[in-house]
């Protein structure tokens, strides 16, 4: 059986909904990114906020405290196994991710 999920997909949207059923948009209204899903079981995301400020020193790693802390607030990326059960994707394991709290909701 063809697995639909595999390719590459362009983010339309990103929300994140708690214990009481509210739907928060940590990244705004109209995130950017992709998500892609391989044959082989795995599958990764990268998504940003829209129109981030660019960063005014020549490397991450030399921009300001405050240019750090907008870079990590606004940019998500992770990866991990995944599976489809009742029309459902499911993550296996605890994702690969560029944040340093990764909570499963």
């Amino acid at each position: 059986m063809k697995n639909p999920l595999v390719g590459t997909w362009r983010l339309v949207s990103f929300e994140v909904r708690g214990q009481d059923g509210e739907a928060l948009y940590p990244l705004g209204d109209n995130p950017v990114g992709y998500l892609m899903y391989g044959q082989e079981g795995y599958m990764q995301v990268s998504m940003m906020k829209a129109n981030r400020p660019r960063i005014n020193a020549e490397t991450l790693l030399l921009a300001s405290t405050e240019e750090k802390a907008e870079a990590a607030a606004t940019y998500v990326s992770y990866c991990s196994r995944y599976g489809i059960k009742n029309d459902r994707v499911i993550l296996f394991g605890s994702p690969h991710t560029g944040h340093l709290i990764w909570k499963r909701i």
